[in-house]
């Protein structure tokens, strides 16, 4: 995975055993935040140079190199991204144009090469997220097979959403057109639309947190051993490094929220790649946070 490029965080641990349960903390920080454009009604547009249509001449030695990135670049749809939205000259490359725009009235409009160029800031900030409803899915990043992925654009202030829409041609990743919506239109909506007041009210927020949480810590040094148990309500401040907020983004590799009552959501460091797993679940009409993981 993208963000799985690096080792895991490292986050250190006390326990101490009192009346046979577990009392957890860590070194509390200050919320991180992505570094986000924020677009409702339109994309940013920018005007670029258009390039020069003179047959240029590529030595062998540069066209192996060009395949040999290629290869790199595709085997996985996260490797293709974390290149694609690093990369300006691999977004020209791998942008289908004309590109077609389509906004939430359903108003659509064409943009040429030569007309715009994202930036894609969101996805460079200090974290990305992603949202699954089951472990299971989570091994869909690894699914080299796949021919078509979306990566969201989620706006908690707004409740705007905007899809990059991308498909495989030839073993080739593109991206082939842009929607923006919001959350009435999504299938996470009962998610979403939880989740941004969550994010934003510290009161709402516990009051979405139940009297315990189970968690499950990395001991440190070790990843392959974790240690479990409960922490109360009151020692959550000192667990996470904080939620996700004002805008997060979403991979979907195939997963559908169609009347899902749980939902994973994973943080993941653009610093080095280290996550964090936040637990929801549906409880009758109320979404609580039940767990979390390191």
């Amino acid at each position: 995975m993208v963000r799985r490029m690096l080792a895991r965080h490292i986050i250190v641990v006390v326990f101490t055993a009192v009346c046979g349960f577990f009392v957890l903390s860590c070194t509390s920080r200050s919320n991180d935040k992505e570094t986000a454009d924020v677009t409702v009604t339109k994309p940013v547009l920018t005007k670029v140079p258009k390039r020069s249509k003179e047959p240029v001449l590529i030595s062998d030695e540069e066209l192996m190199r060009e395949n040999a990135y290629n290869v790199r670049a595709d085997g996985l749809f996260d490797d293709f991204l974390f290149n694609y939205v690093n990369d300006i000259e691999l977004q020209s490359q791998r942008t289908h144009f004309p590109l077609e725009i389509t906004m939430t009235n359903g108003e659509k409009f064409i943009l040429e090469q030569d007309e715009w160029r994202e930036t894609f800031a969101f996805m460079t900030g200090d974290y990305t997220t992603n949202l699954y409803n089951s472990e299971q899915e989570m091994g869909l990043n690894e699914d080299t097979t796949l021919l078509s992925a979306s990566l969201e654009k989620i706006d908690l202030l707004t409740h705007a959403i905007t899809y990059y829409d991308f498909v495989r041609v030839d073993g080739l990743w593109y991206l082939h057109s842009i929607r923006v919506s919001d959350f009435k239109h999504s299938d996470l909506r009962s998610f979403l639309t939880f989740y941004s007041k969550f994010s934003q009210d510290s009161i709402y927020q516990q009051r979405s947190i139940p009297s315990s949480i189970r968690v499950s810590i990395q001991v440190p040094d070790d990843e392959n051993l974790s240690i479990e148990g409960f922490i109360t309500k009151e020692q959550w401040g000192t667990m996470s490094s904080g939620i996700p907020n004002a805008v997060i983004t979403n991979i979907r590799y195939g997963q559908s929220f169609k009347s899902t009552r749980k939902i994973w959501m994973e943080k993941i460091s653009m610093g080095n790649g280290m996550s964090e797993m936040f637990i929801f679940r549906k409880r009758g009409s109320n979404w609580v946070l039940e767990g979390y993981e390191n």
